[in-house]
């Protein structure tokens, strides 16, 4: 298993490995996934640009990703795609003080089992390792219409804790959940 920096050539496996996961109002009885929240090819690549975004690999083929950035790149993903101006979770994140990191998708391609298990934890850990000169880890996720309890019992288990809920678009609430660093 092979933890490194996401590159050009990983974009089309994730994509469709986040494609498997979202999850619509339809869907309501899956246990984890990402909840009404699609991204094209083009925006992954965008992303693949931050220093946050690891993949895990093993017998060339894609085990999971962590896509994840820092204040600063936030900031430029919001002048890249003026759209997300108006996006809930982005204008909370913009609006922090401090030098956080920000968890925008975590996704191993074989869920609830020991080997996606070792996948989540390893991209989890290389982030953490990566992370120094930041106050926290923060991410959101969904808590309504849907409750996404597998990543809650996740994150929680990790250390994080819920600061606060915000209602995003179609009146999606999400719970932001924050590891202290320092």
């Amino acid at each position: 298993m092979e933890i490194r920096k996401v590159q050009t050539k990983d974009i089309s496996q994730i994509k469709k490995l986040a494609d498997s996961l979202v999850v619509t109002s339809k869907d309501a009885d899956k246990k984890f996934g990402f909840y009404d929240y699609s991204l094209s090819e083009e925006q992954y690549r965008k992303r693949s640009e931050s220093d946050l975004f690891f993949v895990g690999c093993g017998d060339s083929e894609l085990g999971g990703f962590c896509m994840a950035y820092d204040s600063d790149f936030v900031k430029q993903l919001i002048e890249q795609e003026p759209q997300l101006r108006d996006d809930a979770v982005f204008n909370y994140f913009v609006k922090q003080r401090e030098d956080f990191i920000y968890i925008d998708q975590l996704a191993v391609r074989k869920p609830k089992t020991f080997i996606g298990g070792a996948y989540a934890c390893r991209l989890f850990e290389r982030l953490k390792e990566n992370s120094e000169g930041n106050q926290s880890i923060q991410g959101v996720i969904p808590h309504l219409p849907w409750k996404n309890e597998t990543s809650i019992r996740s994150v929680t288990n990790q250390g994080a804790r819920l600061l606060k809920e915000i209602t995003g678009k179609n009146q999606i609430v999400f719970g932001v959940y924050r590891l202290d660093l320092v």
